[in-house]
């Protein structure tokens, strides 16, 4: 058994890397509407897996055989990368779950997640300084452990953000996909409780048998992601936009920048600048912006003009 929890956690390293590699050079590289928040999803939570394997070590190993400043340092870096990195995937997933149901990422998300960051770091310092650190270590993994909680929460609440989003949709591929997105959250969900039940029980015997099963469990949901992005990356296509289709001399002749080519074809789209914002995560005075030199390049006085001279 011992054999066997490392052999699958390899595997399960080695089915993210290939949904990645598939993302960034197969054909859902060109068609894929959502390809770079998704890649960043997998690769945080395969980064979580190896940040994990290296927690196991250091807690149950490595603390045994070097000297406790060393291993307390060791032991405190780990929690906080651990704890930054389920932070960041955490939004990741939200990130996606509004771009599937086609609506803007609650602009109060960031600032709950900063603050989550901030207050982990002041934590984390406090528990190395030498005056508390030695009142405030085990505070530290106790905040960590609630985390988890806190963890497992986050990913039911997105798997039912997108059950309920989803009766919104028109019965169709995107449905069916956010649908099964969802549950795909929601075998996580179950698949965390059970490896934390697991490992409830520190006995000799039981723990390799945790350890399996969390590795399992890791495996699971990465094969999970990779059968979805086949199944459905072709239900949301790339937003190439009918601006794409127009000539290349005409682009030339304006001198349109890439940058203006997204919101042109945002705009093409009937975006208003809120929307465009979001979808390219700047602000909106910078889409006003944007507008104003796309206007004053191609000489029109609205975005319906605009539409007209792209779209032909």
């Amino acid at each position: 058994m011992n054999l066997f929890t490392p052999m699958v956690l390899l595997v399960t390293l080695a089915s993210g890397f290939v949904t990645i590699t598939l993302l960034a050079v197969g054909r859902q590289a060109r068609t894929f509407k959502h390809i770079k928040a998704v890649i960043s999803a997998i690769f945080l939570y395969n980064i979580l897996v190896i940040l994990g394997l290296i927690w196991e070590f250091v807690r149950m190993d490595l603390l045994r055989n070097i000297p406790d400043r060393y291993g307390f340092s060791l032991l405190m870096a780990t929690l906080l990368a651990l704890g930054y990195l389920k932070i960041m995937w955490i939004y990741s997933l939200i990130v996606i779950s509004s771009k599937i149901l086609d609506r803007p990422v609650p602009p109060r998300i960031k600032p709950i997640f900063l603050i989550l960051g901030v207050l982990l770091t002041l934590l984390g310092c406090a528990a190395w300084a030498p005056f508390v650190g030695s009142r405030l270590a085990g505070r530290f993994v106790n905040v960590f452990s609630w985390l988890e909680y806190l963890f497992i929460g986050a990913v039911i609440g997105i798997g039912v953000f997108l059950a309920v989003g989803a009766r919104r949709l028109a019965r169709g591929r995107v449905r069916d996909a956010a649908v099964s997105l969802g549950s795909i959250f929601f075998l996580l969900f179950f698949l965390v409780l059970a490896g934390l039940i697991l490992g409830l029980d520190r006995t000799p015997g039981n723990i390799g048998v945790a350890r399996l099963a969390n590795a399992l469990g890791l495996l699971m949901f990465n094969l999970a992601l990779f059968l979805w992005v086949r199944a459905y990356a072709e239900a949301f296509p790339a937003e190439i936009g009918a601006v794409f289709q127009a000539p290349a001399d005409l682009l030339v002749r304006y001198g349109i920048t890439g940058r203006e080519i997204e919101i042109i074809t945002l705009v093409c789209r009937g975006k208003t600048n809120r929307e465009i914002a979001d979808d390219l995560c700047i602000s909106p005075q910078t889409v006003k912006d944007h507008n104003y030199n796309i206007f004053r390049k191609t000489g029109v006085k609205n975005r319906t003009q605009l539409a007209r001279l792209f779209m032909g």
